[in-house]
């Protein structure tokens, strides 16, 4: 589970997933594809970031009764360009 309030950097185009585990931390995971929900994390800033859900995320993320603040890492990557925070918390 990843620390409370860790900061990540993540470069475009990449999941979020793949940014923690390339400096070894810790989220918990499953599929990679956004069914199993396994590594569903609260954001608690930089939500602003992220594309919004795509409809298998979002048909995951409502099976799973997520709260708003929550999303699915390893399907989620960010806007823009290289270098952008994401402040997470695993549930």
């Amino acid at each position: 589970m990843l620390p409370e309030h860790k900061v990540y950097e993540v470069a475009a185009g990449d999941s979020v997933l793949n940014a923690v585990e390339a400096v070894n931390g810790e989220l918990p995971f499953g599929c990679h594809h956004g069914t199993c929900s396994t590594c569903m994390t609260r954001v608690v800033s930089g939500m602003e970031n992220l594309d919004p859900p795509n409809e298998q995320e979002k048909s995951t993320l409502s099976d799973f009764d997520a709260e708003p603040d929550q999303r699915l890492m390893c399907c989620r990557d960010p806007r823009g360009h290289h270098g952008r925070l994401f402040v997470v918390t695993g549930e």
